[in-house]
């Protein structure tokens, strides 16, 4: 039996697809030059969403800590948003908090005190390619879930949309000449190793003479400076320069 398709792979067979595919993504004049010469991202959208109202339900210490959405949870997705977009981020403005505390008391939002801090959060990003993102993330979902391998991606093109939403199947949205919406679906891109054991075989590949594997400590810090300035953005209401922070933590 085929082994369920984990994050990074279903992150692979969108990126890959979309590059194959004839949408050209854009979202300012800009951006559809670019995308003349390559395949541009204009906006990316994120969503995970998890019903962890029941504390303890997420590991006691994500319950009690600070930040445990964006700390323990929004650091992974945050680096698929760079994947999917080839580029790092540029600025980062936005929010995580509690919805019961925002309202002065945890009982105006229904288990918001399963967490002692932040449960939600609402991140925009600009991408140092003149692309946008938006990240949505939320930890006491009451309605529609996109948890753990089952996140909701749309990618905003010039042709079209790309979507995957927590079936695993790709959709390619475009409009035909005539104005009516056009749904494709695209077959999963086969790949003999997945999750753990991918990073394995591109790390012993590597060894071997081959090219450096996808996760390296320069590509790394890029997360974690998206991962500060996502706290710092949310705890002084600024728009926060990622790329400064990445410079701090690189020793620059």
């Amino acid at each position: 039996m085929r082994t369920p398709v984990l994050i990074g792979e279903m992150h692979r067979v969108l990126r890959s697809r979309i590059e194959r595919s004839s949408v050209l993504c854009c979202c300012s004049r800009q951006c559809s030059a670019r995308a003349q010469s390559r395949r541009t991202l204009g906006c990316s959208c994120y969503r995970y969403a998890s019903d962890y109202r029941q504390r303890g339900d997420w590991g006691m210490f994500r319950h009690e800590m600070r930040h445990g959405l964006l700390i323990e949870g929004g650091i992974h997705h945050l680096d698929q948003l760079r994947n999917l977009c080839s580029a790092d981020c540029e600025t980062i403005s936005g929010w995580d908090w509690n919805p019961g505390h925002v309202r002065g008391e945890a009982a105006a939002w229904r288990s918001s005190d399963a967490f002692d801090a932040e449960a939600s959060a609402l991140l925009v990003l600009r991408m140092t390619d003149g692309s946008f993102a938006s990240y949505e993330g939320n930890n006491l979902a009451t309605g529609k879930t996109n948890s753990w391998y089952g996140e909701y991606y749309r990618l905003e093109c010039e042709g079209g949309a790309a979507v995957l939403d927590r079936d695993h199947t790709v959709r390619i949205e475009e409009r035909s000449a005539a104005g009516t919406l056009q749904t494709r679906e695209v077959p999963p891109v086969e790949v003999i190793w997945e999750g753990h054991q991918a990073v394995a075989a591109q790390f012993l590949d590597w060894l071997d003479g081959g090219p450096p594997p996808a996760t390296t400590l320069a590509d790394n810090l890029q997360s974690t400076a998206m991962l500060f300035a996502a706290i710092r953005a949310s705890e002084t209401g600024k728009t926060v320069n990622v790329q400064e922070i990445a410079q701090e933590l690189g020793g620059a």
